[in-house]
């Protein structure tokens, strides 16, 4: 009777041992997995904060140029209407005299 109970109790750790080992294997293949995956993760982090900075120093480039932009046309405003003002004033001292 021992021996049947010592020997079924073998069968059982047997069992159970390679179970353990089964689960084993998987949570180290889920782990290389998921660290292959944080990996993957960590490098498209990376390449987007990449074209943010990109598309950051874009946005920058594009309102310098539109700053330029409206600096000359203001300047352009500007000599239009000394040009009109001279206009006016030439006009009206020629209605004057």
């Amino acid at each position: 009777m021992f021996e049947s109970g010592s020997s079924k109790g073998n069968e059982e750790r047997k069992t159970y041992g390679l179970t353990l080992l089964e689960a084993y294997e998987q949570v180290q293949k889920d782990a290389q997995l998921l660290q292959k995956e944080r990996g993957r993760l960590l490098d498209i982090e990376e390449n987007l904060l990449d074209r943010i900075r990109q598309e950051i120093e874009a946005k920058k480039r594009k309102n310098h140029q539109l700053k330029l932009a409206i600096e000359q046309q203001k300047t352009n405003c500007i000599n239009l209407a000394k040009v009109l003002n001279a206009y006016i004033l030439a006009d009206c001292s020629m209605n004057v005299s």
